[in-house]
């Protein structure tokens, strides 16, 4: 039986065939109910990536018991993926959902069995726009975690090397913020980076990223394309 809240009828995902799962069935990536979720084998990622988008805050309870409810804003379905922040977690959940049907997840199934801490695990929603993802923000709900949330939206980002500078700003209606260090002290590669997005930031938005390697004099360039 598929617990949901408010009697939503649950929209199965489709399992990423990219992915080779784990060998350990107990907690490999797998359908269950009405998600993909579980551990798979090594992937390398080679460029800065988004590994969470929350209004608000996200935690859970490492409790058999608990249950995250996943919001998206949108009324249109839309994925909503789940992902290990450390490089070396290889955690994947894949889902469907739209505010008016969330997205359930046991955390009995697999991040209790594993002993995942919420702080190590980013959660967000997507669409396929042409060639890029566009990235959409996600409320959760857990049942026995109850933290202080807030209006304020947060893209968590990964690098898998060490970055000695990072620079963002917000580029909304062809007009852009101004760059900010993200901070003074070097990242480590694979540090959850957290950036809080400007509240004036609506409808349709590009993330400009700037970052420069330890040894290196020049910043390389990214755009990340995330709707509001």
């Amino acid at each position: 039986m598929i617990l949901c809240y408010g009697g939503n009828t649950p929209i199965l995902a489709q399992c990423d065939k990219d992915l080779t799962p784990s060998k350990d069935a107990l907690i490999s990536y797998r359908q269950r109910q009405n998600r993909c979720e579980g551990f798979y084998n090594a992937e390398v990622s080679g460029s800065l990536e988004v590994v969470g988008f929350i209004k608000g805050t996200f935690s859970y309870e490492l409790n058999a018991s608990e249950q995250i409810e996943v919001i998206p804003e949108t009324p249109d379905e839309i994925n909503i993926r789940a992902v290990g922040i450390p490089m070396t977690l290889y955690y994947r959940l894949d889902g469907r959902a739209s505010k008016g049907n969330s997205l359930v997840w046991k955390v009995g199934d697999v991040l209790f069995t594993a002993s995942v801490q919420s702080h190590n695990i980013g959660v967000y929603g997507w669409v396929q726009r042409g060639p890029n993802e566009v990235y959409l923000p996600v409320q959760t709900r857990a049942t026995i975690s109850q933290p202080q949330n807030d209006d304020t939206y947060r893209i968590y980002l990964r690098s898998p090397t060490g970055l000695s500078d990072l620079r963002w700003r917000v580029c909304t209606n062809n007009e852009c913020s101004l760059y900010q260090r993200y901070s003074d002290d070097n990242i480590m590669a694979g540090q959850r980076i957290i950036l809080e997005i400007p509240q004036n930031a609506k409808g349709d938005c590009i993330l400009e990223l700037a970052t420069m390697e330890p040894g290196e004099i020049n910043f390389e360039k990214d755009r990340i394309h995330f709707r509001i």
